[in-house]
């Protein structure tokens, strides 16, 4: 299985979402794509788009950085 990882600390919103999708949209069937977010809204909207999507997510958050990750596995 591959997984692609997006370093996102440092963008914007929406900014994480679109570079997700888009590799969402290069990878095959049961990869995944690890997103690495810097603030919870980034997150948020992630996640929104993944269940509206019915794409398979999950996420992580380090207590102690606040660093985030989110991962994204392509279903269909």
């Amino acid at each position: 299985m591959n997984k692609i990882s997006l370093d996102c600390r440092y963008d914007a919103c929406p900014i994480p979402l679109l570079k997700a999708a888009q590799e969402l949209k290069n990878i095959k069937i049961g990869e995944v794509v690890k997103i690495e977010i810097g603030h919870m809204c980034a997150a948020e909207n992630i996640i929104e788009w993944a269940q509206k999507n019915k794409v398979e997510y999950r996420m992580n958050e380090d207590s102690e950085t606040g660093d985030i990750e989110v991962y994204l596995k392509k279903t269909k």
